[in-house]
């Protein structure tokens, strides 16, 4: 009889401790992916403010960098001494009233049109033997909208040739410098010719 309650008690005690160990792991368990999401929380929380910093500098180099760029000094146009802007203020003077043609070159400010950059550096190199019989006008298609719709120089750049206030020629595009030449050739010719018959 003492044998069975013996073995009875040892049964039951070896029960309880695999019981309490099961409890004891399964709590375990549980604390463990539980702790894994706390610091997950907390590195979540603090992720702010270690971001915060480089946010700042981000943002301050930015600031940086626009107040570099709004300190730069305008580029000079290309052609300045050469290129007269014209306006609709000052069209009917530079255009209607002058006494000889003019080549008006509808474009881009400097380093906003590549097709019109090089035209312009272009004319420039040929105009200096034409400039006393020809007047060189720039016309900035971006702001002079009322002279670009007038002459319809939908795309840049545009050449327009007058000469007494009527149009006589035009092109889209680039020309070489030896087509520039012999254009204008034609033009201070036919300006001499008309002058000669007069």
């Amino acid at each position: 009889m003492s044998r069975s309650v013996s073995a009875i008690v040892a049964t039951t005690t070896t029960l309880i401790v695999a019981v309490g160990l099961t409890v004891g792991l399964v709590a375990a368990g549980c604390r463990g992916p539980q702790r894994n999401l706390d610091l997950e929380a907390q590195a979540d929380h603090q992720s702010p403010a270690a971001v915060g910093p480089v946010t700042e500098a981000s943002s301050a180099n930015r600031a940086d960098t626009e107040e570099h760029e709004s300190n730069e000094e305008p580029q000079e146009e290309i052609g300045a001494d050469l290129f007269i802007p014209l306006t609709k203020d000052t069209y009917e003077d530079l255009v209607l009233n002058v006494g000889k043609p003019v080549v008006i070159v509808f474009g881009a400010r400097k380093n906003k049109c590549g097709q019109c950059d090089k035209l312009k550096e272009r004319i420039v190199r040929v105009a200096d033997e034409y400039r006393d019989e020809v007047s060189f006008l720039m016309v900035d298609g971006n702001r002079e909208k009322e002279l670009t719709t007038k002459f319809k120089a939908t795309k840049s750049p545009t050449v327009c040739i007058l000469s007494r206030g009527h149009e006589v020629g035009r092109w889209q595009g680039l020309k070489t410098e030896d087509e520039l030449r012999k254009l204008f050739d034609r033009l201070v010719g036919k300006r001499r010719e008309t002058e000669g018959g007069t």
